[in-house]
């Protein structure tokens, strides 16, 4: 008897576009392109003119969670 088992998991490169996230400043409405390539991510602001957002300042942090990248 042969049995056979498929594991389905996320690209070690994979993009993720349009998330959102918090921040501790007063800034809201920012949307963000993240890609990860070779377990190493990177973080642009969506090049959409809505995706700008307002009230962000420089040096604000901004937090994605995780299961908007596919984990937890």
């Amino acid at each position: 008897m042969t049995t056979t088992i498929t594991i389905a998991d996320k690209a070690v490169n994979a993009t993720y576009q349009d998330k959102t996230g918090t921040t501790g400043g007063a800034g809201t409405g920012a949307k963000f392109d993240v890609t990860k390539t070779n377990g190493e991510y990177s973080v642009v602001l969506d090049s959409a003119v809505a995706s700008a957002g307002s009230g962000y300042a420089v040096g604000d942090t901004i937090t994605i969670a995780g299961g908007q990248l596919g984990g937890v």
